[in-house]
């Protein structure tokens, strides 16, 4: 069964059950920038990627909910809800995101330690 992007959906146990993503994502960590609708700018550091969202900690108040833009993903802006939120641990949707940005990310995922310990395991 394949997801957005054509990835398969993964399901992986967690401790409240199984969890269902539309894209695989992995550890990614790079420092960035979320400007608000209102002209805040906050800084940060990625934590996780996928070609969905990213997860990140934010130097700053933030919402569930509220649109901004984060940068650099890929190499360029990107347009994002947030839609988790813990303590400073952010998780974003990209809302959106260029088809070049989307290739970037599937790239780098195939040269991540996630898909090499898949890739031994299927």
């Amino acid at each position: 069964m394949n997801g957005q992007h054509g990835f398969p959906v993964l399901k992986a146990d967690t401790p409240h059950g199984t969890e269902r993503r539309r894209s695989p994502r992995y550890r990614f960590s790079e420092a960035m920038a979320v400007q608000c609708p209102g002209g805040t700018l906050m800084t940060g550091i990625s934590v996780e990627i996928s070609q969905g969202g990213m997860s990140a900690m934010v130097n700053g108040l933030l919402q569930v909910g509220d649109a901004a833009e984060v940068y650099p993903v890929a190499g360029a802006p990107v347009q994002v809800r947030v839609r988790h939120k813990l303590g400073l641990l952010y998780g974003f949707e990209f809302t959106e995101i260029s088809a070049a940005q989307l290739r970037q990310i599937a790239e780098n995922w195939k040269k991540s330690y996630a898909w090499r310990l898949r890739s031994r395991n299927t």
